[in-house]
């Protein structure tokens, strides 16, 4: 909180402030001695002297006069003629209301105060308190309120119905119309006005965009903005088809996985019970119980189309979105592609090189497969270098285009508002005409 000290009284100031008065000196002896002082260069406008040279000679003069007597402000001067100081909350110096240019009236209003070095070093800038409402009075508010105290909101508001030189006649008729409106019920008095009251054909075009009663160019210019909106609504369709794919083709990707994982644990379990496994003493004494290889492949289809996608990716598309029972709607599909895992892993292809190439080129013409994208990576996800992360990509990018397309939805439905209630706002101003 900002210090203010006056009439040279020594308990305005605290902590390493000043701690006593000045010598007791005449107050017309002082300021005579006072103009034959050099104070007047620190005295000087922004506009005379550099800022920079004006801090230089402040930090660097007397913190004393000839007569061993504390002096304050740029002005340089002891406190003698009781004058209104403010404290600096960035640097504790006091400073004249005179000197720093402030109204000695307006000084319950200042919250916090920073000189003019201060705020040239950018260590802070005054701020002020929020004055009553009232004309005249210049005390800060109180808490959640717009006036110092209760009397003078009880003022204002007088004023403003009957005038200010409470010439009531003049604002009868005034305040007799808002009482037959309300029919003298305060809550609605209260909420009078909270609303806007809007014309009848803008209220039947928002309930059934019927816009026959608006004007010819007001309907022009909505014919445009339907038109925007229409479009970004269906591209939006899109995005969230695309979306709803994405995650019934993920689920197709795990039953492929679970179908194939459960083909292999056989051979994987006899294989290493031969060689190396633990005794049911041991398994159950320990508590553990054999790993089993859980095998997850990529299965990243390479012709996934979401622009502008062909009839047979459509078709697909759609099939896969629509289906509730993926395992047996596509029963086909998932046999075919875990049995050519299945050859590869037989065959012992190791070549990590030759994998990350490999992708099954059939497309199922002859054994009723129904994949409309042959180039399936059946690389195992984890080594899969190139196709990481894919899901999560394509999903991340679809919904941050459908966010796009929300926002400049509802940028263009606000353009339709604003319209309309500028017209709105036309026809009331022409009826009071």
């Amino acid at each position: 909180m900002t210090n203010l000290a006056s009439n040279g009284d020594a308990d305005y100031f605290t902590g390493n402030k000043r701690k006593a008065k000045s010598p007791g000196i005449s107050t017309k002896k002082a300021k005579h001695e006072n103009l034959n002082e050099d104070h007047h260069l620190f005295h000087q406008s922004d506009g005379e002297e550099d800022i920079a040279t004006q801090y230089y000679r402040f930090q660097n003069s007397p913190r004393l006069n000839s007569r061993d007597e504390e002096v304050f402000c740029i002005c340089r001067r002891p406190d003698h003629g009781g004058e209104l100081m403010v404290s600096c909350d960035g640097c504790d110096e006091w400073f004249h209301f005179v000197c720093m240019k402030i109204d000695t009236q307006d000084a319950l209003l200042i919250d916090k105060f920073y000189c003019k070095f201060c705020e040239w070093k950018e260590v802070g800038e005054t701020m002020w308190k929020r004055r009553c409402r009232l004309s005249g009075c210049r005390n800060p508010i109180v808490n959640n309120s717009k006036y110092c105290c209760r009397d003078h909101g009880i003022e204002y508001i007088r004023l403003k119905l009957y005038g200010i030189q409470n010439t009531y006649d003049s604002r009868k008729l005034d305040i007799k119309r808002v009482l037959e409106a309300t029919g003298g019920v305060h809550l609605k008095l209260m909420t009078l006005g909270s609303s806007f009251p809007e014309l009848s054909q803008v209220t039947k075009y928002f309930e059934s965009h019927n816009m026959e009663l608006l004007p010819q160019d007001i309907q022009q210019k909505l014919q445009v903005i339907n038109e925007a909106m229409k479009l970004l609504e269906t591209e939006r369709e899109d995005k969230d088809f695309i979306l709803q794919f994405l995650a019934k083709y993920k689920e197709k990707v795990k039953i492929t996985n679970e179908l194939y994982t459960h083909r292999m644990v056989p051979s994987d379990t006899t294989s290493s019970a031969s060689s190396n496994t633990l005794s049911n003493k041991q398994t159950k004494r320990k508590g553990k119980q054999p790993k089993v290889k859980k095998y997850e492949i990529c299965l990243y289809h390479g012709n996934l189309q979401f622009n502008n996608p062909n009839s047979k990716a459509l078709e697909y598309m759609t099939k896969l979105v629509s289906s509730t029972d993926i395992q047996q709607d596509f029963e086909d599909e998932i046999n075919k592609i875990v049995q050519e895992m299945t050859k590869e892993e037989e065959n012992d292809e190791d070549d990590d090189d030759s994998n990350n190439e490999h992708h099954d080129d059939e497309d199922g013409d002859g054994d009723g497969s129904t994949c409309w994208a042959p180039e399936i990576c059946t690389i195992e996800r984890k080594k899969c270098i190139r196709h990481n992360g894919w899901w999560n990509l394509l999903v991340d990018k679809t919904q941050k285009e459908i966010n796009e397309f929300n926002k400049s939805i509802e940028s263009l439905q606000l353009e339709t508002k604003t319209l309309l209630r500028d017209y709105s706002v036309q026809v009331y101003e022409q009826k009071v005409e």
